[in-house]
């Protein structure tokens, strides 16, 4: 399943769960990618579908990555940052 039929599959189920229950539903869809011209292209079509949250992996994008993403996107609408090294790849001791 490429991103973009995971991106519709998931609107879709949002927008399903949010007219059954009269509840606001979200769901952190991943817009990470190699390269930033990707991430923005990813999070753009979340937004084109009306998703209300997008995340990108601060460390595996890079600072360069999240300034644009930042600078592209108006403030009313969420980006979220997500450090997935910290918490995933942190050694146990």
């Amino acid at each position: 399943m490429r991103w973009r039929d995971r991106f519709l599959f998931c609107a879709e189920a949002i927008f399903k769960s949010q007219a059954e229950t009269g509840e606001i539903k979200g769901h952190y869809l991943n817009a990470t990618a190699g390269t930033c011209k990707e991430m923005i292209k990813r999070a753009v079509f979340a937004r084109e579908l009306g998703v209300p949250i997008v995340m990108h992996d601060y460390l595996t994008g890079g600072f360069t990555a999240n300034t644009s993403l930042a600078h592209y996107f108006p403030w009313d609408w969420f980006l979220f940052v997500y450090p997935y090294f910290i918490f995933y790849q942190t050694p146990i001791l």
